[in-house]
This record gives structure tokens, sequence and C-alpha cells, in this order.
């Protein structure tokens, strides 16, 4: 990582905004967020009533419903699945981690995928990816924004 300004917690990674170069602060935050993401994954039981098939849907419905979007400026903080849940806020790379925590033990694929659009040169935006349907809770279950260049991360594929 880039960042001097790292800070782990146990249930968060807090990245300092502090650094010269925002090409270097991206490439930081989305390592955390994998890292954050692929821990969180291989710690979180099965939802009881939750398929596979439904994974994808009810866990984005949950993350629309009761997790209030924030805009985060200054530090990034990289939330846990259980903070999340504990605070009823998070930014889009904290509720991708949330939506990836809860549908991975089902045996769904999850990706991550994050945007960039047209003119921007950092990545602005992260959502959760299961089984191939968007699952971004700024947008309707299965809807992508077609504008955003997407690059995609796997992080589990049927567990």
């Amino acid at each position: 990582m880039h960042c001097t300004g790292l800070q782990t917690l146990p249930d968060a990674v807090i990245i300092g905004e502090h650094v010269a170069e925002p090409d270097a602060l991206a490439a930081d935050i989305a390592a955390a967020v994998i890292a954050a993401c692929r821990l969180a994954v291989c710690r979180m039981p099965a939802v009881p009533g939750m398929t596979r098939a439904t994974a994808g849907r009810m866990a984005h419905a949950y993350a629309r419903e009761c997790i209030a979007y924030i805009a985060e400026t200054g530090d990034q903080y990289v939330r846990m699945p259980w903070r999340t849940m504990t605070d009823g806020r998070a930014d889009c790379k904290s509720t991708a981690i949330f939506i990836a925590a809860l549908t991975a033990p089902h045996g769904c694929r999850v990706d991550l995928v994050f945007c960039r659009w047209h003119g921007d040169r950092h990545l602005g935006h992260v959502y959760c990816e299961v089984d191939g349907i968007p699952a971004d809770p700024l947008r309707e279950y299965a809807q992508a924004d077609p504008a955003a260049e997407r690059i995609r991360v796997n992080i589990a594929a049927g567990l």
C-alpha cells in the first residue's frame, strides 16, 4: 500500500486521505476493499432461509432498505459487515463487502466491480455482483451504469 495513514481496527480499515497522488489512494482503497471482502466472506455464516437463487436479491434489498448510504470525504473507512450492520450506514465500499459476505456463503459467485466514468482517471465507485447480476444499492437490482468502465475482481465462486 502507498498510504502512510493506514490504520487497521478489528472491524474496519481507515485509510488517511493525505496522499499526494489520488491514483495511489484509489489503488490503496481498492486493495483494502478486496482484502476486507475476502476476510468477511470467510467469516460470515449462511443466512437461514436464504438460498442461492434469492441471495443477491435479498442482500440487495436489505442494503437498500436498512443501510443508509453515506458518501465519505476525507479519511476512508472500509467497514466489515458486522460494523456496517451495527452502524446502519455505509458507503459503497462497505456496502459491497456487506452484500458479498451475505451471499458468498450460499455458493454464489461474488465479484467486486470497481467503476470509473469517462474522463475520470481513478475508480470512483464499487459494488457487488452476485452470480453475474449487479447488486448496487444505489440502483435497482440487476441494473448497472452503462456509461461506467468496470473492472471486476472475483472474491468467491461457489464456496
